[in-house]
């Protein structure tokens, strides 16, 4: 996992969605569709991306990938083009350290159960922090997952 700016209170911030998203992950796609307006942008996707693998530019890759889908992805709140990259990290199966490697399983998992274990392990999630929102916990953290496919590389899903 990359921690960006390497602040103590982003990687709480970090953990503490971590533990939200485990919970939801529990309750099912369903339910957080339900509660997320980030999930219901993405109920829309028709299908799952067809990905390549991610290569070794993959570290530089998925922040630019995100700079230009950011428009798109919370178009309905404005004030989400203000962010800041808390953490990511590779969903690559071994990719982890053992004492990280239980934190991503929960998002390896909630990818997986999205689009398949092929999908997932050929992916990056990534944990976004918008200062803007603040003091909203719910709102000032978001969670999306970036793919290499043969377009580049693309935000294909927003869990939070």
């Amino acid at each position: 996992m990359i921690l960006m700016e390497g602040k103590a209170r982003h990687a709480a911030a970090a953990i503490g969605l971590a533990a939200v998203v485990g919970i939801l992950g529990l309750l099912g796609p369903g339910a957080v569709a339900a509660r997320s307006p980030a999930a219901s942008h993405v109920a829309q996707t028709p299908s799952c991306p067809s990905t390549l693998s991610p290569g070794t530019t993959a570290a530089a890759a998925v922040p630019a990938a995100i700079a230009r889908d950011m428009p798109n992805l919370y178009n309905h709140a404005p004030g989400h083009t203000n962010y800041k990259i808390v953490a990511m990290a590779s969903l690559a199966s071994g990719a982890q350290s053992d004492a990280i490697n239980s934190f991503v399983a929960v998002y390896r998992g909630i990818a997986m159960h999205r689009c398949g274990s092929t999908v997932a392990g050929r992916s990056w999630v990534v944990l976004l922090y918008f200062p803007h929102f603040k003091p909203s916990a719910s709102m000032s953290e978001g969670v999306v997952y970036v793919a290499r496919t043969l377009g580049g590389w693309h935000v294909w899903y927003v869990y939070h």
